[in-house]
């Protein structure tokens, strides 16, 4: 069988430059858009991040999906293309939702990549919403078992306490102090 030579590097490389535009500019409604057709690589990791950081609270690690489509629109008009935003959300609400611009510079930019961009936001939210509730099961699972210590550490100082001796010991603790006559007392009679 015959070894199948290898493409090279600078072949490969020339190719690229002679068939692939990297920008694509456009007319507007009267403003000149420059479109890059195709993220960096770092470019996808500050786009998944952003988008999915954005669904999540800061507060309390809460999911929100009506956040999604809103923080991807946000982030094709600014990574793909020249558009600055306003920091204002309801401001940059009303550009995205009120223009056709999200839909010109779709036509534009490379599809394939753009589903990748999304698989991967959708991939990254799932694995945090799952790590997320993982984390509530661990917390309720810990305070269930410290309830449940508590409950076996009463029992046991407890237990030789007859119900007549316990009352007289809960009369110590009244009137959000501890009266302590009546815990000498308690205490004394056992």
């Amino acid at each position: 069988m015959a070894k199948t030579k290898k493409i090279s590097i600078n072949a490969l490389d020339k190719i690229m430059k002679e068939n692939y535009t990297p920008t694509e500019t456009f007319e507007w409604c009267g403003v000149e858009v420059t479109v890059k057709k195709t993220l960096s690589f770092k470019e996808v990791l500050e786009f998944v991040d952003s988008v999915t950081k954005s669904c999540f609270s800061s507060e309390d690690g809460a999911y929100i999906p009506e956040v999604k489509d809103f923080a991807v629109k946000t982030c094709i008009l600014e990574k793909y293309a020249n558009f600055t935003l306003p920091n204002n959300v309801e401001h940059k609400y009303e550009l995205i939702y009120r223009t056709n611009a999200i839909e010109e510079v779709l036509r534009r930019v490379n599809g394939q990549q753009f589903n990748e961009i999304m698989c991967a936001v959708n991939d990254k939210i799932n694995h945090l919403a799952q790590a997320n509730i993982e984390a509530v099961n661990r917390q309720m699972t810990e305070l269930y078992s410290a309830f449940d210590n508590l409950q076996k550490q009463l029992e046991s100082m407890f237990s030789g306490v007859n119900p007549e001796e316990f009352t007289k010991l809960l009369g110590a603790f009244g009137d959000g102090g501890i009266d302590e006559a009546k815990l000498a007392e308690a205490l004394k009679s056992k």
